[in-house]
């Protein structure tokens, strides 16, 4: 008679491992979640873990764990509630499987999501300059470059003396007559509900030409 011995292995895969977030589009100040569903995560099922920047996440996550169809494996599902802020948009969060003690030669698994969190433009644009300072000398080219924060995108309209606007972040100009000219530059986006101004002065100031005469002459 053979007697043979059967030795239950836990299974645990955990490459299959996907994140979502409900709602799908993230708006900042509004009540979200994620969730994390990952196939076979062993049997006894492995530990489910959310991690915020590299930082383990203690609270407000749940997991729920059913049996595989092949009966030898469990699956999982863990729903990490969020209030994103503007300051968490790119942020990355982790769903981590730790295997159960008891299952040995195997390490953990992840999935990587990416918040994409939309939000207004909610203070005026920062206005630069080419030349490092808003005072030039007439006749010279120069940048302004005007940039605010928000997502989606912010677009940009400048105003001038002139009243003429102009679209885009950047506004070149050459202004031949001296004095102060006032420029400014709005920023908005599809959540912002009244575009936000900057306004900056231009001092143009007129050129210096030194005269050089001959040596022994007077100028």
């Amino acid at each position: 008679m053979v007697f043979i011995s059967l030795k239950l292995a836990a299974e645990f895969l955990g490459n299959n491992i996907t994140i979502k977030s409900s709602p799908s589009q993230l708006q900042a100040g509004q009540h979200a979640s994620l969730t994390c569903t990952a196939s076979n995560i062993g049997r006894p099922p492995g530990i489910m873990k959310w991690y915020n920047r590299d930082q383990e996440i203690a609270t407000g996550f749940t997991q729920l764990t059913s049996i595989n169809s092949d009966g030898c494996t469990y699956n999982g599902l863990s729903t990490l509630s969020i209030s994103p802020t503007s300051q968490d948009d790119r942020v990355m969060y982790k769903c981590v499987v730790e295997p159960s003690s008891t299952v040995t030669g195997d390490s953990r698994k992840q999935g990587k999501y990416t918040l994409d969190v939309q939000y207004p433009v909610r203070q005026g644009p920062r206005v630069t300059s080419s030349t490092g300072t808003f005072t030039v000398e007439q006749g010279t080219t120069f940048t302004l470059n005007c940039q605010a924060s928000g997502n989606p995108s912010p677009s940009y309209v400048w105003t001038s003396p002139e009243n003429t606007n102009t679209t885009g972040s950047q506004l070149v100009l050459t202004l031949s007559t001296t004095g102060t000219y006032l420029y400014t530059c709005f920023a908005t986006n599809s959540l912002t509900t009244t575009p936000l101004p900057t306004p900056v002065k231009v001092t143009v100031q007129g050129r210096c030409y030194i005269k050089i005469g001959k040596v022994g002459h007077p100028l």
